[in-house]
C-alpha cells in the first residue's frame, strides 16, 4: 500500500469522522454513531469496542478508499480519467450505504428515511471525496 493512500485516508478519514461528530453534537442526529457503528456485524458487532477502536476501523476503511481510488486514477491515467469525476463516481456507494447501515443498526442511529440525516451524510461524504481528490496527484486530470 502506498504511502499516499495512508496519508490521504487518513487525513480524509479524520475530516469526515470529525465533521459528523460536530454535525452530531450541534443537531442531535446521531451520523456520528452511523459512521462508527459496526454492530450488525456478526461475532465483531457483539463487542461493545470504545469508540477509538471504532473509529480505528472508520480510518482503515477510509484508506482502502483511497487505496482503491488512486489504483484507479493511477491505472488508467492514459484515459485522461478526471480525479474529480472519480471521486464523486467512487464516493456514491458509501453515500447509500445510509440505507443498510441505519435499517440494520442496533443502536440508535437515524432512520433510513430521515431527510436531515441523509442529506448530511451525503453531504460529509461528498466532502470527504473532494478532499481526496485536492490531495491526490494526477498530471493527467
Amino acid at each position: 500500500m502506498r504511502k499516499s493512500s495512508l496519508a490521504i485516508g487518513t487525513i480524509s478519514g479524520v475530516f469526515l469522522g470529525l465533521s459528523l461528530k460536530l454535525v452530531q453534537a450541534l443537531t442531535g442526529i446521531n451520523v456520528y454513531t452511523l459512521l462508527l457503528n459496526i454492530d450488525f456485524i456478526p461475532i465483531a458487532g457483539k463487542v461493545d469496542y470504545p469508540e477509538y477502536v471504532e473509529f480505528l476501523i472508520h480510518l482503515g476503511t477510509s484508506i482502502l478508499i483511497v487505496w482503491v481510488y488512486l489504483k484507479v486514477l493511477y491505472r488508467f491515467t492514459y484515459f485522461s480519467i478526471n480525479k474529480w469525476i472519480l471521486a464523486f463516481l467512487m464516493i456514491i456507494p458509501p453515500i447509500l450505504l445510509y440505507f443498510p447501515l441505519s435499517a440494520l443498526a442496533e443502536k440508535p442511529v437515524p432512520n433510513w428515511h430521515d431527510w436531515p440525516a441523509i442529506l448530511i451524510w451525503s453531504a460529509g461524504h461528498l466532502l470527504y471525496a473532494l478532499l481526496i481528490a485536492a490531495m491526490a496527484k494526477n498530471d493527467a486530470a
